[in-house]
């Protein structure tokens, strides 16, 4: 069983960095930090018209405890939209994911959510689904 725990882990770490482009648009380097300061690569999600991939220059820093702000104005939420921690885990190779979900004038997204991956302190990328079109 622990063994296919750790295998779970490493598949999440793979596919977190070899994120499907199918119906999607993938912007690096300078494109990427023009679209949203410090980030090397971001993948925008053609469907939903949003970002569902973020990963960030190994030069930009930001710290773990500002991971939700960082993320909140990366992401240029509008009126009425938030989003709220709803669980933190610790995997075995040192990463922490804190997973967010998607409110819209209080009330939950159905599937909006986003994760923020912290290595040593510092978020290195942030995945997920945001939905705006909402009313």
């Amino acid at each position: 069983m622990k063994h296919l725990n750790h295998l779970a882990i490493v598949i999440f770490l793979a596919t977190l960095f070899n994120v499907p482009i199918a119906n999607a648009q993938v912007y690096t380097g300078n494109e990427a930090a023009t679209r949203i300061a410090g980030t090397k690569r971001i993948v925008l999600d053609e469907s939903r018209k949003s970002v569902s991939f973020i990963e960030l220059d190994d030069q930009f820093n930001i710290p773990e405890s500002n991971n939700l702000a960082w993320l909140t104005q990366s992401l240029q939420l509008k009126s009425g939209e938030s989003y709220q921690l709803s669980k933190t885990e610790k995997d075995p190779y040192g990463y922490v994911h804190y997973r967010y979900r998607q409110y819209y004038q209080g009330i939950p997204v159905e599937y909006g959510v986003f994760y923020a991956h912290i290595l040593k302190g510092r978020l290195v990328s942030a995945n997920g689904e945001r939905y705006e079109q909402i009313s």
